[in-house]
């Protein structure tokens, strides 16, 4: 590939397997980097130096993305970063980040966190950011003749119709 190339030039020597799994391991590292400075802006140092070598440290991560190259390690960067970004009221951000259908998980908690605080108008800034982000990621591949929600709706059928224990 050219990536093994452009590697083995740099004097590196990484076998398909393993440039197939450095997206994740990536984001599991990106993921320890945001834990930490969550926690160090939320709390001391020196625990927030051990919350995230304690997730960093946890073998269903190191296996998950190292051993089995799995890429959950993405959506879950990406979930806790909407979190981070929803404690710190960088509102349409969140909605921007929130795109990925796992996280759709979250939903009901930020709702319920936006409407604690009264903070109808910060709700409908995230819906929007979310839904014209997730439009603007949507469309390239909706095909001729189909409109979005159906194409979306067609998708998540297709998705949960694979595997019987898909939810």
């Amino acid at each position: 590939t050219p990536l093994q190339h452009l590697a083995s030039n740099g004097g590196w020597n990484f076998s398909r397997d393993t440039l197939y799994k450095l997206p994740a391991i990536f984001a599991d590292v990106a993921t320890v980097q945001l834990i930490y400075h969550a926690a160090r802006r939320w709390s001391h140092p020196v625990v927030a130096g051990v919350v995230a070598t304690v997730y960093a440290a946890n073998p269903a991560i190191i296996a998950n993305s190292a051993r089995w190259g799995q890429v959950d390690s993405i959506p879950a960067y990406l979930m806790l970063l909407a979190l981070v970004l929803l404690i710190e009221e960088h509102l349409a951000l969140c909605g921007v980040v929130l795109t990925k259908p796992t996280a759709l998980v979250l939903v009901p908690l930020i709702v319920v966190m936006l409407l604690r605080d009264r903070k109808v108008a910060g709700l409908a800034l995230l819906a929007g950011t979310f839904f014209l982000t997730s439009l603007a990621v949507i469309w390239p591949f909706v095909p001729t003749g189909i409109d979005v929600p159906q194409f979306v709706a067609q998708r998540l059928g297709v998705t949960t119709g694979t595997w019987s224990y898909a939810t």
